[in-house]
């Protein structure tokens, strides 16, 4: 018994630690950008992708064709090559490599170090490091397995050079064949054969006796990975994959239990839990009739009888499957991830049902594990039983787990490969793709042919090209394409700093906006269209961490980041009692009439009246939304005109003063839901209607200090939140601000401007020394990314006197987003390079209500970077919406407290945005959801491919074809010195940054100077250019242009004529790097030399 109850504790152990291994993807309502590796973030970065690589089957870098594509491009440069190498050189680890043999083979011998980089790896051949350099710049297509011999023998390869050799190198092969067959060449020379056909003749020789020495002394291949489930063995001996019958079972299973409500009929048992059900389900209902499944009924049943737990029928399923126990957590792991999708959302729902889209069912990842193995065990009986005989066991497959220690490997690490015959060898067979990979190798590089016919320097060649495999050069581009952009940032940063040290003009009005990378081009637009702003960057939820329930919400939701847990409610009220009643009369009218078609679809006897009536009804909207969508949309907008308005509503942020917590989100009555209900991103905690005046007057005083407003505020204040629209769109929530775990943010920036006006907080935050003027209001505001538009919050409370400054301010704003959506559009493939900016906005409103649109908006793919430092150092800098924007002014923290606040919330959610667009980009379909088109929306839980597939998380490929994938920049403007004790001092940022999960630079408050944060310490960074193009507008750098661009600077944001700076002496007329025609708007000032700066604006 006691053995049972260890057998229980081990499995629920191991349920626990691998459930931290499946994706952590909310249902798609809630959709929040995360680390798809966040379980491996103890690890450092490299060597948490080997391990995901090699439990998952994923990629984790970009392949050698796009690197070698990048190289051809100029987006990697050789010196970027050469800097990586020098780094990182000899400890870039990689992806478990091939094995090999060890002694006196080249640059590594027994129990000895990499020998210095300056080594020959052969006699009169490449040093260590040129070879590696070398081979860095080199793209070899090899061919897998056997596809080696008929590259060589039918492609032809042995008897032409390859390719990539040059002419020097060939006419050096020539002479190298010359000199090792003199005497052949003198016989041939008397033939009558020409000088080519001699030559040629000559060339194969030499290249067959090269293919002969290499293959000859090439190691054994690396054995393939040991086999962790039966389905594994079934599939390699006998070409059958059990999953082929269990996954469709499982999909089928897991999308009734999870359904949301989208079923017409309801789960049997779906209330007991999975297993329940489907014990019930397949054990007294019936089972499938396929040969496969005979005697799944029986066995459930019998598990029905006995009252068999899940961690019961684990434990049986394991020992019916003759799976060792010291292998049952490998076991348990790779079944898991092989459906990690829906595994995942089990998962989910078990620690999160607040996340449920409706109804949270009573899901437990141990529930999942049990019927998936209690599958396996019956479909790989009756396979074993038609497969080899009736009296089959799993055991006869063979071990399961690693191999044994020796297999041909001797416990040394050394094989008995050098003292086998060549026929032994054939019989065994060298690592064909290593022996290939030499062999041209040893044609492209300045080798001496004849050296290789050497046993020990064939060895040694060998043992150079394995040792830097395709993961050690993977990795290294990565590194070097990484630098190339980091480079060109920090590079960018300094030559601002030194050319435009001034401060910005005094403001008309002020603006905070997210963080957002997509609100950067929106901030730089507005920067230059109206040069007396101060635009400021913060967390999108503005410090209102709160439960919101809006008049059209049917029950609240958590708008703060997901490490967050509010304890407070917001909600919506509408001013006049008799409008909302009108308007909620209506949206029930019109919500009856869509349930009334939806339910007749699934009814057999109104099934031919309904595709006959409803059909031809949903006909002509259908066709109009696919050919005109922005035409239908302002028709759906006036026929909607016709029905009761929205009522005027005003935010309750106020306690009440007698107020005392709930359960639930109770105490508002039907506004606030019924008691004890589950709150998504808040569970069943206690929620507080609204907040007292001192917690106002905190979250006011805190944003404002830590963005580093100070001083005289303008007549308007802005902070605007920001969201997307569109149709059609299952992965909508991924779009909003991910601040607000997953939500839209509007709803905080109205909270945070109807706190900054209330006469009480204003008087708290006067005692705490903070004055905020009658001339001054803060206005809430909302940015839709996808359509561009701008809509404002109470705007009829703000005072008479300062709607005129409100009035301008908008007009200011309405001609940024006009610009923004113009800059957008120029990743369009659709719209073409010339088109207006009003013309782009009415596209991009456009794309938004398109059914057929599979690119809404980009979202954001162009992520890279962070800075956290004063808007006034990089105002007027071209960052191409590619950074996260975060106002700090380091003069106004003396003890670094509010940049470790600032480090601790934006790094992570950055990081967490950064990691998901890469991994979705370098592996679209192990890490992101694959293309849109097959996609279909699953029980409102997430996307399948077509009607049955693994849940597909991560991104679509369509939200990340033209992201760069890299590392998160994060650059903070403070001393070296002080972001190392930060760092040092706060575990969770610690492990970011020295775990390489993120980069991290510091700039100097005081001089243009950047630091690079590389093993534990800070390092400064020499800038290799300082020469960026200076342009008047934003639009006269990005115009006709589709890729990525690098920094420029623009003129308009400080106010600057252009005529007046073209006049300046020294100044030359020159073409930014993004105009297709040299203008007098794109010129390029010369560069200016190091010295003191003046003093800065505290902005």
């Amino acid at each position: 018994m006691a053995y049972a109850a260890d057998q229980i504790e081990m499995i629920t152990r191991i349920v626990e630690e691998a459930g931290e291994l499946l994706p952590p993807q909310a249902p798609l309502g809630y959709f929040s950008h995360h680390n798809p590796l966040h379980a491996l973030e103890e690890l450092p970065f490299q060597r948490a992708v080997e391990h995901a690589s090699a439990m998952l089957g994923t990629e984790a870098l970009q392949t050698e064709e796009a690197f070698a594509a990048h190289l051809a491009s100029g987006r990697i440069l050789p010196r970027d090559l050469a800097a990586v190498l020098e780094h990182h050189g000899d400890r870039a680890g990689a992806v478990p490599g091939r094995h090999l043999p060890v002694g006196d083979q080249g640059p590594r011998g027994a129990g000895e170090e990499m020998l210095d980089g300056d080594a020959e790896v052969v006699p009169g051949g490449p040093t260590w490091n040129e070879f590696r350099l070398a081979r860095l710049g080199l793209f070899i297509d090899v061919p897998r397995g056997a596809g080696a011999l008929w590259a060589l023998a039918d492609g032809g390869e042995l008897h032409r050079v390859h390719p990539l050799v040059t002419e020097a190198r060939r006419e050096e092969l020539t002479r190298q064949g010359r000199r090792r067959f003199a005497t052949t060449e003198r016989r041939t020379r008397r033939t009558r054969r020409s000088r080519a056909a001699r030559l040629q003749a000559l060339r194969a020789r030499l290249l067959a006796q090269l293919w002969e020495d290499l293959r000859r002394h090439a190691p054994p291949p690396a054995p393939r990975p040991a086999p962790l489930r039966r389905r594994d063995q079934v599939l390699e001996q006998f070409g059958v994959d059990t999953d082929e019958a269990v996954h469709p079972v499982l999909i089928r299973l897991c999308a009734a239990f999870l359904d949301q409500g989208v079923a017409a009929w309801e789960m049997p048992h779906r209330e007991k839990g999975l297993l329940a059900a489907f014990r019930h389900l397949f054990g007294t209902l019936g089972a499938p009739r396929e040969a496969c499944w005979a005697g799944l009924g029986g066995q459930l049943r019998q598990q029905l009888r006995m009252n068999w737990s899940a961690e019961r029928t684990v434990a049986w399923a394991l020992w019916a499957l003759q799976v060792p126990v010291h292998a049952w957590a490998d076991t348990v792991r790779a079944a898991l991830v092989s459906l990690r999708g829906w595994a995942g959302m089990v998962h989910q729902f078990e620690c999160r049902p607040d996340r449920a889209p409706s109804r949270p069912a009573p899901a437990r990842l141990m529930d999942y594990l049990a019927v998936q193995l209690t599958l396996e065990v019956v479909v790989s009986h009756n396979v074993l039983a038609r497969l080899i005989g009736p009296d089959a066991r799993p055991e006869d497959l063979g071990p399961l787990g690693p191999p044994g220690a020796a297999q041909g490997v001797l416990a040394t690490g050394t094989t008995a490969q050098d003292d086998l015959t060549q026929g032994e060898q054939e019989l065994r067979g060298g690592d064909l793709e290593l022996a290939y990979e030499a062999f041209v190798l040893a044609q492209v590089m300045d080798v001496e042919t004849e050296v290789l016919g050497h046993p020990r320097w064939a060895r040694a060649w060998l043992r150079a090209v394995a040792e830097f495999d395709a993961g050690r050069r993977r990795w290294l581009l990565h590194l070097a394409y990484e630098r190339r952009y980091r480079t060109q940032v920090l590079d960018a940063l300094s030559a601002h700093d030194r050319r435009f040290p001034g401060t910005v003009p005094p403001p008309d009005f002020q603006a905070v906006f997210c963080m957002d990378e997509r609100e950067e081009s929106l901030r730089r637009h507005l920067e230059e269209s109206h040069p007396q702003v101060r635009t400021y960057g913060a967390s999108g939820y503005f410090g209102v961490a709160m439960a919101y329930q809006g008049l059209d919400d049917v029950r609240p939701r958590a708008l703060c980041p997901v490490t967050m847990t509010p304890r407070s409610l917001v909600v919506e009220r509408a001013v006049d009692d008799g409008e909302l009643v009108a308007y909620q009369r209506a949206r029930r009218r019109k919500a009856q009439l869509q349930h009334t078609i939806s339910a007749a679809r699934g009814r057999p006897a109104r099934a031919a009246a309904y595709s006959a009536i409803a059909g031809l009804a949903e006909l002509v909207p259908l066709a109009a939304r696919a050919v005109a969508p922005r035409a239908a949309g302002e028709g759906v907008r006036m026929l909607g005109r016709r029905e009761p308005a929205r009522p005027l509503a005003r935010l309750v942020i106020e306690a009440a003063q007698d107020h005392t917590p709930s359960t639930g989100p109770a105490g508002d009555g039907a506004q606030a839901g019924e008691a004890g209900e589950l709150v998504p991103g808040v569970g069943a905690g206690p929620l507080r209607l609204g907040f007292t005046v001192e917690e106002m007057a905190e979250i006011v005083d805190t944003l404002l200090t830590t963005i580093g407003m100070s001083g005289p505020l303008g007549p308007v204040v802005f902070v605007i939140g920001h969201g997307s629209s569109s149709v059609n769109n299952p992965h909508a929530a991924a779009y909003d601000c991910g601040a607000t775990g997953g939500g839209q943010s509007g709803p905080n920036a109205r909270a945070f401007a109807a706190m900054a006006n209330h006469p009480r907080v204003r008087a708290a935050l006067a005692h705490r020394g903070r004055l905020i003027g009658p001339d001054t209001w803060f206005v809430g505001g909302h940015h839709d990314t996808c359509d561009s538009s701008l809509a404002y919050y109470d705007t009829d409370l703000v005072p008479a006197h300062l709607r005129p400054a409100l009035t301008a301010a908008t007009d200011a704003l309405l001609t940024a987003v006009q610009l923004d959506a113009h800059e957008r559009c120029r990743r369009f493939e659709s719209v073409g390079p010339d088109v207006a900016a009003g013309t782009a906005h009415a596209h991009v409103r456009g794309r938004s209500e398109d059914i057929g649109q599979s690119r809404p908006e980009y979202g954001h793919s162009t992520n890279a970077t962070c800075v956290i430092g004063r808007r006034s150092r990089t105002r007027g800098l071209y960052l191409d919406r590619r950074s996260f924007l975060v106002s700090y002014d380091p003069t106004a923290d003396p003890d670094g407290a509010v940049l470790t606040r600032l480090l601790l919330s934006a790094a992570p959610v950055g990081a967490g945005i950064n990691l998901e667009y890469y991994f979705s980009r370098i592996d679209p379909i192990g890490y992101g959801a694959g293309s849109k088109l097959p996609h279909n929306i699953t029980g409102l839980v997430g996307v399948m491919d077509g009607h049955g597939s693994d849940l597909r998380t991560g991104m679509p490929w369509q939200s990340v074809e033209i992201h760069e994938p890299m590392r998160l920049l994060v650059i903070a403007e403070a001393e070296p010195e002080r972001l190392a004790r930060i760092v040092r001092e706060n575990p969770p940022l610690r492990g970011l940054v020295e775990g390489g999960w993120i980069q991290l630079a510091a700039w100097d408050p005081s001089g243009p100077e950047t630091y690079l944060y590389r093993d534990g310490a800070f390092e400064q960074h020499q800038p290799e250019n300082l020469r960026f193009p200076v342009v008047a507008r934003s639009e006269h750098y990005y115009a006709g242009q589709r890729d990525h661009l690098p920094p420029a600077h623009v003129l308009a944001a400080f106010g600057e004529s252009p005529d007046a700076v073209i006049d300046r002496p020294g100044t030359v007329a020159a073409a930014g790097a993004g105009a297709a025609q040299p203008t007098r708007d794109a010129i390029e000032l010369p560069e200016q030399a190091s010295g003191p700066l003046p003093a800065r604006d505290g902005q």
